[in-house]
């Protein structure tokens, strides 16, 4: 028996740029998630 493996569909594929990792409660930046990076917050 092959073995076979799953590969997701287009509809299914996402394009990640990058993953920030930032907290709500941050000391040094309170609020990170919201702020804005190139006109767009963190978090959206």
């Amino acid at each position: 028996m092959a073995a076979t493996t799953a590969r997701p569909t287009a509809a299914r594929r996402r394009r990640h740029i990058a993953v920030i990792p930032c907290r709500w409660g941050a000391s040094r930046f309170p609020g990170k998630p919201l702020a804005l990076l190139g006109g767009m917050p963190l978090l959206w």
